[in-house]
């Protein structure tokens, strides 16, 4: 199923340039300088000490084979449903569980535990309200 593609408004296109990168390009281009072409020079200059000349090949090479992003994929965890806080006691020990066991990592553990405390949260949140309507009830 195809990701949601929100059509064109307003702004700046993605991918498109900045004015400040277009200026910089311009400026680059009336002093004649190629910083990539410059970057490479001074990593295979022998005389250019070792570290530097790591770190360069280092950032050149990020221009031929960019640093992979991390992509968020769907996990599957058994677990009950939280109806009650007191569930939450046995949720917490399965999280843990599975995070001990190598299951889901503790990354994952964390969002999950996010989502855990948010829904715990909205419990709380419905519990008092109905507990101040009923009080309310009670005086009226």
């Amino acid at each position: 199923m195809p990701r949601f593609i929100p059509p064109p408004g307003p702004g700046r296109p993605k991918g498109s340039k900045t004015k400040q990168q277009l200026a910089v390009e311009a400026k680059l281009e009336e002093l004649g300088c190629d910083p990539i072409t410059a970057m490479a020079h001074l990593a295979m200059h022998t005389e250019t000490p070792l570290d530097q000349r790591v770190r360069l090949y280092c950032a050149l090479a990020e221009y031929v084979a960019p640093r992979r992003k991390s992509i968020d994929a769907p996990m599957v965890l058994d677990l009950p449903p939280l109806k009650v806080p007191q569930d939450a006691v046995f949720i917490a020990a399965r999280i843990l569980a599975a995070t001990a066991s190598g299951t889901i990592t503790p990354t994952e553990a964390s969002a999950i535990g996010k989502v855990l405390d948010l829904n715990l949260r909205a419990i709380d949140m419905h519990d008092h309200e109905a507990r101040l309507a009923a009080l309310e009830g009670r005086h009226e």
